[in-house]
């Protein structure tokens, strides 16, 4: 589970990667470092989460 800090931090950290150019390095340590510090289920939202601001960034 993530605190509602963490939830704020990770969304801006999103919204600033889907500013810019894919930056598959990046994302994997994200993944990486929330297996460990959240489980799964956080992997699967961020995911959830990237998909969206693809699409954004396909649109702009």
């Amino acid at each position: 589970r993530i605190n509602g800090k963490q939830r704020v931090l990770l969304r801006k950290y999103l919204q600033d990667l889907s500013t810019f150019q894919e930056l598959p390095q990046e994302i994997l340590c994200i993944k990486i470092a929330l297996s460990v510090s959240e489980g799964a289920y956080t992997q699967r939202t961020l995911a959830q989460n990237l998909k969206p601001s693809k699409k954004k960034r396909s649109l702009r």
